[in-house]
């Protein structure tokens, strides 16, 4: 027959779920700092300032999502 029963069986089916999540941060910070000053009796004034500010600050996200599904025959 075409359509027999064994043929209409059902199926049991098996999922995978796999979720990846990885995240780095890094933040970096120099400062510095630098002041000078001179005075010479003779009406000579020197005066000097220096700044200097630096900062970082790298994100990285990565994400992976993956799913399989497999069907299994049911035994007889």
């Amino acid at each position: 027959m075409a359509g027999s029963k064994d043929d209409e069986r059902w199926c049991t089916s098996a999922s995978k779920l796999t979720y990846e999540f990885t995240y780095e941060f890094t933040y970096e910070f120099a400062f510095e700092f630098t002041y000078e000053f001179t005075y010479e009796f003779t009406d000579e004034f020197t005066y000097e300032f220096t700044y200097e500010f630096t900062d970082e600050f790298t994100d990285e996200f990565t994400d992976e999502f993956t799913y399989e599904s497999i069907i299994l025959p049911e035994s007889a």
